[in-house]
Parts: C-alpha cells; structure tokens; sequence
C-alpha cells in the first residue's frame, strides 16, 4: 500500500496547531512531489518509494544491501523512511 499527500492529510490534527507542520520537520527525508511517483512519499536522491523500503525491510533485507541496491541512499533515508511509516501506521519505532 502506498499513500498520498491527502491520506497524510488525514492524520492532521487540527486540535493540535502546527501538527502537520511539526510532522514535516520530523520527517525532512521524505519528499511529497507531485512530478516524482505522483507525489507518493519517496526518500533519497534515487527517489526510492517509502512503501518500497519499508516492503525490503519487512522482507529481511538489512539498510546495508538497500543501499548497495539504490545508489546515493543513506542510512538515515531508510530510517526515517521506516519512521514515517510506523507513524502512518500509528506504532512509532523506538530511538536507536
């Protein structure tokens, strides 16, 4: 499953000022571009799919052999790229 500019619109608060902003901070790596992937969350300079790492991660696949398979992803990309989906999912992973 992958998820669009609107279905994280869904989890703005509007209780809470600046949420969505604060969430945007949080999550720095992951880019929202209508021209890339029809604005589906992507990371890192190859652009990889957020859905896609997180699909590799739950298959076993360690950051180590994500990076070797995409060119130009960092460690950090495919963390948060694993945070932001454990916070879609409402289940935030824990600090390192």
């Amino acid at each position: 499953m992958t998820y669009n500019k609107r279905d994280i619109l869904k989890f703005h608060d509007p209780k809470k000022e600046n949420n969505f902003i604060l969430m945007a901070k949080q999550f720095d790596r992951i880019i929202f571009n209508p021209r890339i992937n029809s604005g589906k969350p992507t990371v890192g300079r190859p652009h990889i799919l957020v859905s896609e790492i997180f699909e590799q991660v739950a298959k076993g696949k360690k950051p180590e052999e994500l990076m070797r398979q995409y060119p130009g992803l960092e460690r950090d990309d495919v963390k948060q790229a694993m945070q932001y989906s454990a916070y879609l999912l409402g289940q935030p992973l824990p600090e390192e």
